[in-house]
């Protein structure tokens, strides 16, 4: 990925957390990876891509950029340990 688009990745989603943050910061609830993502979609639908698919891919970034920086927003992947029951501990995954 070219610098100016890292840096553009980083500058969004920086500013999309902060966003949600400040929205939410009156009503005591807690930011949501689905209010992130949504502050990332407002600031990318201000910008021109060539088509569907690059837009695609730039909020791709974004999002994986997410994951990096917050996450704890996102839900512990579970999976089956042999017993059949659904763990987030990857050392007991079947």
């Amino acid at each position: 990925m070219a610098t100016f688009i890292q840096n553009s990745v980083l500058n969004i989603v920086s500013d999309a957390i902060f966003n949600a943050k400040c929205e939410v910061a009156s009503t005591g609830n807690n930011v949501t990876y689905k209010l992130v993502c949504l502050e990332i979609e407002l600031s990318i639908n201000q910008m021109t891509f060539e088509n569907s698919t690059a837009k695609g891919m730039f909020y791709s970034f974004c999002t994986n950029e997410l994951q990096k920086q917050m996450p704890e927003l996102l839900p512990a992947k579970q999976y089956m340990d042999v017993n059949g029951n659904y763990t987030s501990n990857p050392k007991l995954w079947a």
